[in-house]
């Protein structure tokens, strides 16, 4: 039988089941708490869909909880509160940063519904996975505002914000601008990405308007011999690039290793961990060359082509995963 190089099923199986619970979970308390807040449908024009409570005598951070439908922690996190026992009257507690929504009317342009929120065209279709902005449609909802904005306090890091607020590292660099993720400072204002950090993969998406991949290289040298996406009814969740036997295969970005051993039909696989949420895949492997805990930079080798678990030749199959979602890697790949 001819051997193309890649998987013969779904990759995973028996052994996420078995390992999910040494994955990390994929949102903080409070993305999970905005995402599961309503959507505001806006007019052009309105204002963006956050509320400030004015705290009244006697009243406590779970009377104002219950009232706006939200949770105490919720509050603690949007308002940076350190004793949830002890707010004051007179008090301004942003209540919601829920992103507004504005339905595209008949004959509008991304440059017109851009402008009447202050906002960039090239942000607009970053945030709504737009690649052609001269094509949007009468009945289009397009998110227009943020997930709010963060000051930066002594000691965090792009890392820890990222966390915090469940998006991803890569997103809060693109929608700031940033030149250097590890060169912030205490008292910068940074913006917070909308629903849960998915800018980062419309970002991807509009590398023609000039916005770059977040990851500078390819994990091996190889042809694509399988894509993400439907395959014979199933979903595959990576990208299979077929090479010879024992090629180096190399971390796209600097992060740290969580897995290096034998996980069932993805055979030898490596995990790495790139902070914010995202972490590689990379399995088939004939051979592992990192250890768990190890932390490595872009273009180390962690492993070596091959085809251990359901394979049909040797190959590597590359995932991107975003809070524990299987992403499309192409989109990320120079």
């Amino acid at each position: 039988m001819r051997r193309t190089g890649v998987d013969r099923g779904e990759a995973g199986g028996a052994w996420q089941r078995e390992a999910a619970p040494r994955r990390r979970a994929g949102l903080t308390l409070c993305a999970a708490a905005l995402i599961a807040a309503s959507v505001v449908a806006a007019a052009p024009g309105d204002a963006q869909a956050s509320s400030i409570h004015v705290v009244q005598k006697g009243e406590t951070l779970s009377h104002i909880a219950k009232a706006y439908g939200t949770t105490v922690e919720m509050l603690v996190v949007l308002n940076e509160i350190d004793d949830p026992n002890r707010i004051r009257e007179g008090q301004r507690l942003l209540v919601s940063i829920t992103p507004t929504i504005h339905v595209v009317a008949k004959g509008e342009t991304l440059w017109e519904i851009a402008k009447t929120y202050g906002m960039t065209v090239q942000q607009l279709a970053s945030w709504n996975g737009i690649s052609d902005p001269g094509r949007i449609y009468p009945g289009q909802e397009l998110i227009v505002s943020s997930g709010g904005v963060h000051r930066v306090r002594a000691g965090e890091t792009l890392s820890s914000i990222a966390k915090r607020y469940g998006v991803t590292v890569q997103s809060l660099v693109a929608v700031n601008n940033l030149a250097d993720p590890d060169r912030i400072a205490t008292g910068q204002r940074l913006i917070i990405p909308p629903m849960g950090g998915g800018a980062v993969e419309a970002l991807a998406r509009t590398a023609g308007a000039g916005v770059p991949r977040p990851f500078g290289r390819w994990p091996v040298t190889g042809t694509v011999s399988s894509s993400f996406g439907l395959r014979s009814g199933r979903q595959h969740e990576g990208l299979d690039i077929a090479a010879p036997h024992g090629t180096p295969v190399r971390a796209v970005a600097p992060g740290t290793v969580t897995y290096a051993d034998w996980a069932g039909t993805y055979g030898l696989l490596v995990i790495i961990d790139h902070g914010g949420g995202i972490e590689t895949r990379y399995a088939h492997a004939s051979r592992v060359e990192v250890s768990v805990g190890q932390r490595v930079n872009a273009g180390d080798v962690v492993a070596r082509v091959g085809s251990t678990g359901r394979s049909t030749g040797p190959h590597l199959h590359f995932e991107v995963r975003v809070n524990g979602q299987a992403v499309d890697p192409a989109r990320w790949l120079p």
